[in-house]
């Protein structure tokens, strides 16, 4: 590989490269760049380069990249120093000059106690590079500066931080005649000049983008630029608008190899000096480095200082600084804490922000005043002291302040600076949260009261009941109070529900009006329901007069939309802690005794534990009635019905009762109300109807015709499969449906007319018959009854009680027979409860009867022994009860 024929010269050595593929000299310099660094390979080296390097044998370098040799000899060298190698360095300046053979020094080194320069000769063909030479060429003798020049460097490098940099390049600008020294400080993304000599002019802190600059590409060591620098350039703005040709950039390195600063030198002309220049530039380099490592540092605090200026200065919360002065002992007790801050605390620092947020104009009407001479004492205090009750930290204590009749909401985060066991600052941060606290109150307000009446709502009530109960003394009192609007649904159904809440709308003012006099909160619960709570109250009479003053003001006429309503109300009262000791309690009581009110067509009813229908007995019922019917716990009473004409048995109606098994034997009045209103009805008709079907049976195969009533339920009625089932039962046991009465009441049939009509006349079909319940407490037509096939009227027993001492009630009785005769039907009284009933009925005409006169309702096995007695005339009538 050692090619004599290379050069002749000894001082003289070259390295050749070539290429597998050529590279296309339009591409982007830093491609370029890369493909000569990586793709090249050395093709021969002169004998010289051998008798240099004696240590490099050919095997070692044959085929080598350019790279590889570069960092090979650098070591080999040692000059992979703090200048960079100087062979990457050529490279960078040969491509960034087209390889344009000019400057034959672009980098020096010393090898071998020789000096050589460095550059790179291309071998270009048709726009692409074929392959290069590497000329090493040995000066004369190593540059070596003058003896003055040296002396007049260590005054500069004598010189403080803040005088170094704009003396260096005032130096080295007369020194070397150079029209521009630049020392810049180089970031990321931009460089700063620290100081600059602009033809003797000193200047500082210019800035622009790293990008497009010749600064942008300093890793790889020395840039030399022999002229025409601008046009390697041309996107760099500042650098077209310098008189400049030529250039020499100096890097700067700090500790970890990155690229800090550059030292740059530029000139109208071809730089001349160069070893001068490299030699001066080698002294200064590591006072340069430090000094701009110093620069960078002092740079970002200054940055980072100037920002956090802006943050305060700028920021929408207000920032202040509060000294004590002399500062507090930790060692005070609370209440000397809270005392002393008073007197000594004194506002130090505050942004604009904080001014704005206290109604201040300027930091002068605040800075150094004790801060209750500025703000009121009371709203000092109260931060002070959060602040001795905290520990010395408060986060996000909320205050009212005043200024000039304006209410501020201001948020507060303090935190204070302790050293020494003793407080000397006070740090705050303040923010106006009025806009959050107004939010904040309305969607409290909302969520506390009705959106119509703003009243508070049941959710408010609520919870100031339970506040009222936890506070109250052992002699105080509450009551509470429910109000249910009379007639305010047919209000609501004939004129629209925009007219009911204009009415809803003037109720509470009204109701409102009535309780100033008392401690009383108002509140609507829901639909047309309000509830009062008063507390502090005498006594129950006072209460009443309460209650009577509401309803008056409701029943007085309200005009709206140009009418005038009249509506009523029902009250119920309960009282703490008589009836109840909760919220749920009193208002559960209070419910029942408004419904009773509402029942007994009365203004108001205070809470009587007797007329409580929905006791905790009750309810307990309830919850056990399926398992009643499924435990066979169910059992049939009956109760005989005669004929008046000769006191015959005709039947027997069939009663149900409950043998529980914990509280024994429950009439129906307890649980038949209750068990309509769920779906369990279903299962104990049938099971009643089963039971008596059965029991049908078994007196025909005995001989004997007696006939059973039984009644039914609305909820049964409107069954769909009513009528197949029962039609199912009759013919499962055999029996006729003439000797089965179904009993329905007058509100029964009403309750859907058309439907009970149909239902009637199926089961006719089949020949089972009925008996209107309770005849003369309903509502039902004459007209729609003569249309029905009933075979018995039930006169009710509210009419037959006084019926011999009321002529009036004897009137109806007779009416009553009469008619039913007329339309073809029997009757049957029920409430004897003496035999001159018996014959008064019989006188009017009456076909049957039914009453404690003539027997009690008793279970089938004492029924067998009543019959027995009674048809072989072993008891009178008017002896068996």
């Amino acid at each position: 590989m050692p090619e004599s024929g290379l050069v002749k010269e000894s001082s003289t050595i070259l390295l050749r490269y070539g290429f597998d593929q050529a590279i296309n000299l339009t591409a982007d310099p830093q491609q370029q760049r890369a493909l000569m660094l990586n793709t090249s390979r050395l093709i021969a080296a002169s004998d010289s380069f051998y008798n240099v390097f004696q240590g490099v044998s050919p095997d070692i370098i044959e085929n080598t990249s350019y790279w590889a040799l570069a960092d090979y000899l650098a070591d080999y060298m040692g000059c992979e120093h703090d200048n960079g190698n100087c062979f990457e360095s050529v490279l960078g300046l040969a491509i960034d000059s087209s390889f344009a053979d000019v400057g034959c020094s672009p980098e020096f080194f010393v090898l071998d106690g020789g000096c050589y320069t460095l550059k790179i000769v291309a071998m270009v063909s048709l726009g692409t590079l074929k392959g290069f030479d590497v000329v090493m060429k040995q000066v004369e003798q190593q540059y070596e500066a003058p003896v003055d020049v040296l002396h007049l460097s260590k005054t500069i490098l004598a010189q403080p931080s803040e005088y170094f940099f704009s003396e260096l390049v005032t130096f080295l600008s007369r020194v070397l005649s150079i029209d521009v020294v630049i020392a810049a400080s180089i970031t990321q993304r931009e460089f700063t000049v620290v100081a600059a000599n602009y033809d003797g002019k000193l200047e500082y802190g210019f800035q622009a983008p790293l990008t497009f600059s010749p600064f942008a590409d300093l890793q790889g060591g020395f840039h030399y630029y022999p002229n025409n620098v601008s046009e390697y350039y041309p996107q760099c703005v500042w650098l077209a608008h310098q008189p400049i040709s030529a250039m020499f950039n100096f890097p700067l390195w700090s500790a970890e190899g990155t690229c800090i600063g550059v030292i740059s030198l530029m000139h109208s002309k071809a730089i001349n000096d160069i070893g001068l220049m490299r030699a001066l530039l080698q002294v200064f380099a590591p006072r340069a480095c430090t000094e701009i490592t110093q620069f960078q540092e002092n740079y970002q605090a200054s940055r980072r200082y100037q920002h956090y200026q802006e943050l305060v200065e700028k920021n929408r919360c207000g920032m202040v600084v509060l000294d004590v002065e002399p500062a507090m002992p930790m060692a005070l007790t609370s209440t000397e804490q809270l005392a002393y801050l008073l007197e000594h605390t004194r506002f130090s620092e505050c942004n604009s922000a904080y001014l704005h947020l206290f109604g201040l104009l300027a930091e002068t009407d605040i800075l150094g005043k004790r801060c209750i001479d500025v703000l009121s004492e009371q709203e000092v205090a109260a931060h002070l002291q959060h602040m001795v009750a905290n520990n010395f930290r408060v986060e996000g204590c909320i205050n009212e302040h005043q200024h000039l009749s304006v209410t501020t909401w201001v948020s507060s985060h303090y935190s204070a600076h302790i050293e020494g066991n003793s407080l000397a600052h006070i740090y705050g941060i303040c923010s106006d949260v009025s806009q959050l606290v107004k939010q904040t109150q309305q969607l409290t307000f909302q969520a506390n009261h009705d959106e119509l009446t703003q009243l508070p709502n049941r959710r408010f009530f609520k919870e100031h009941c339970d506040e009222l109960i936890a506070g109250l003394a052992g002699n105080k009192s509450l009551a509470m109070l429910v109000l249910d609007l009379d007639g305010f649904k047919e209000v609501n159904d004939t004129l629209g529900h925009m007219t009911g809440d204009e009415l809803l709308e003037l109720v509470g003012p009204r109701l409102k009006h009535g309780l100033d006099a008392y401690d009383a909160v108002l509140a609507r619960l829901g639909g047309d329901e309000f509830g009062v709570l008063i507390t502090g109250a005498a006594n129950e009479s006072e209460l009443l007069d309460v209650a009577i003053a509401m309803v008056r003001a409701i029943k007085k006429p309200f005009h709206v939309n140009g009418l005038d309503l009249c509506i009523g109300g029902s009250i119920g009262i309960s009282c703490y802690p008589k009836h109840g000791t909760s919220f749920s309690s009193l208002m559960r009581c209070a419910d029942v005794a408004m419904y009773r009110a509402k029942h007994l067509s009365k203004d108001f009813e205070v809470y009587q534990p007797e007329d409580d229908y929905y006791s905790v007995r009750r309810l307990s019922l309830m919850m056990e009635m399926r398992s009643a019917v499924e435990g066979q716990q169910l059992v049939l009473y009956y109760q005989p019905i005669t004929r008046m004409s000769d006191k015959s048995i005709k039947g027997f109606e069939a009663l149900v009762r409950w043998n529980h098994p914990e509280h024994g034997l429950i009439p129906p009045g307890e649980f038949i109300p209750l068990i309509e209103l769920t779906d369990v009805i279903e299962a104990m008709t049938w099971w009643v109807i089963e039971t008596a079907v059965k029991q049908l049976r078994e007196w025909q195969a005995q001989g004997k015709q007696y006939t059973i009533s039984v009644n039914v339920s609305t909820r049964n009625i409107s069954e769909d499969s009513f009528v197949y089932r029962l039609s199912c039962l009759l013919r499962k046991y055999g029996v006729e449906g003439r000797f089965l009465e179904i009993e329905i009441t007058e509100s029964t049939l009403m309750a859907d007319p058309s439907k009970g009509r149909s239902v009637l006349n199926a089961m006719a079909a089949m020949g089972v018959r009925f008996a209107i319940d309770d005849f003369g407490t309903g509502y039902s037509s004459l007209a729609y009854l003569k249309s029905l096939p009933i075979n018995t009227l039930k006169i009710d027993r509210s009419f037959i009680d006084q019926m011999l001492n009321n002529e009036a009630d004897q009137i109806i009785v007779k009416s009553t027979i009469q008619l039913a005769h007329n339309l073809g039907m029997k009757v049957t009284a029920e409430g004897i409860e003496d035999y001159s009933l018996i014959s008064s009925l019989a006188e009017l005409g009456c076909d049957y009867g039914q009453g404690y006169f003539i027997c009690r309702p008793i279970p089938l096995g004492e029924l067998e022994q009543w019959v027995d007695l009674y048809e072989h005339g072993m008891e009178t009538i008017s002896g068996f009860s």
